[in-house]
């Protein structure tokens, strides 16, 4: 089996930024997106923004995340968590793990 490891980690920073569009979106088991950052968590779009609504971003018609597939924006230290969208117009079944908790010492999730 492969694993797909995409990291956008902040160190002594915010995360940054992971967009995942196209026609079909899937994150199989194995696949991580990370976008946490020391000081605060980044943004991970898998599929499109928030209901679609960003002009900029694609949208996708269908997005699958499997259970075994990972989506982080964390705040590690302080800081709140980042923004973590996954969307479809038509079709979206996430069965994945999505985090994007506050810092160990402040912030929110």
């Amino acid at each position: 089996t492969q694993s797909t490891w995409v990291i956008a980690q902040g160190e002594g920073t915010k995360g940054g930024s992971i967009e995942v569009t196209g026609e079909q979106v899937a994150l199989m088991n194995g696949a991580v997106l990370d976008a946490s950052g020391d000081q605060g968590g980044g943004q991970v779009l898998v599929g499109g923004d928030y209901q679609g609504k960003n002009d900029a971003v694609y949208n996708a018609r269908t997005t699958y995340i499997a259970s075994g597939a990972t989506i982080k924006a964390d705040a590690v230290t302080q800081g709140d968590g980042g923004k973590v969208i996954v969307w479809a117009n038509d079709l979206t079944r996430d069965y994945g793990n999505i985090s994007a908790q506050g810092g160990a010492t402040s912030g929110n999730g």
